[in-house]
């Protein structure tokens, strides 16, 4: 067992899936974030649960979560509002976009939640080839400094990635 920071995350996740035609869509589902280990005293355990609702048209999509429980450690609950677009140029080429709204609701400690509010951007381009998908992108938030960093590091600063990904 490690004590407060375990560095794995396992995500569970269910929902329902319609689609209307071939450019309309919904999905209803319930996310479930654990963090096995042990915590320091006094430390909220980051565990959280999520119900969702998403509509999209073609490559555009808008979500809206609701954490049911406190949120990733914060003793709050909090929503989520994602808009992302995925945009294909062309078979292999997908140009992706993406802006976020993460707000907290309630006080922790006496003082306002608000703190903890950011939006979030990306912007990024992905090649698809041999059912491999290849790509980069750059991404950026307005977070409070002060309150995201964590062991000397700004959690929410820009910053750029590159990955490759295959799905089985």
């Amino acid at each position: 067992m490690c004590s407060h920071g375990c560095s794995l995350e396992w995500d569970v996740y269910g929902g329902w899936r319609y689609a209307f035609n071939d450019d309309w869509g919904m999905d209803l589902g319930v996310l479930y974030y654990y963090y096995p280990g042990s915590y320091v005293a006094g430390a909220t355990n980051p565990d959280t649960t999520e119900v969702y609702a998403a509509g999209s048209w073609k490559w555009v999509s808008l979500k809206y979560s609701y954490s049911v429980n406190h949120t990733f450690g914060v003793p709050d609950n909090a929503w989520y509002l994602d808009l992302t677009a995925n945009y294909p140029i062309n078979d292999q080429w997908t140009l992706n976009a993406h802006v976020g709204r993460q707000e907290y609701q309630g006080s922790s400690n006496g003082q306002s939640s608000s703190v903890l509010n950011y939006t979030d951007y990306k912007l990024g381009v992905t090649y698809a080839v041999s059912g491999w998908n290849i790509g980069a992108f750059w991404s950026d938030t307005n977070a409070n400094g002060s309150v995201y960093t964590l062991a000397g590091k700004n959690i929410g600063r820009s910053t750029g990635t590159v990955f490759v990904q295959k799905t089985f």
